[in-house]
């Protein structure tokens, strides 16, 4: 996730699940702390990961990337997508 937008989707998710009661732990993963105050007041955990390249992000070396690592610690059940989840730009 990069922008405002995508980080504010992921709040929307969160509160959400929050509403409809049903229990869930909702993470957003983006590559900018601008909107760290936002997560917070929306008591969502927000984490800011390196921007990473298709060297970082390559079959040999995927293991080795923060994405990686950050999303195999959350062992999530679940996971969305957002079409445009890094960079486009850094390839």
């Amino acid at each position: 996730m990069t922008g405002s937008g995508h980080v504010v989707q992921g709040l929307s998710l969160a509160g959400a699940f929050r509403r409809s009661g049903f229990p869930t732990e909702v993470s957003v993963l983006t590559f900018s702390g601008d909107f760290s105050g936002l997560a917070a007041r929306s008591e969502v955990p927000l984490a800011v990961l390196p921007a990473e390249d298709s060297r970082d992000l390559s079959p040999g070396a995927f293991r080795d990337s923060a994405f990686f690592r950050t999303l195999m610690a959350a062992k999530p059940d679940v996971l969305v997508v957002d079409l445009y989840w890094f960079f486009l730009d850094a390839f």
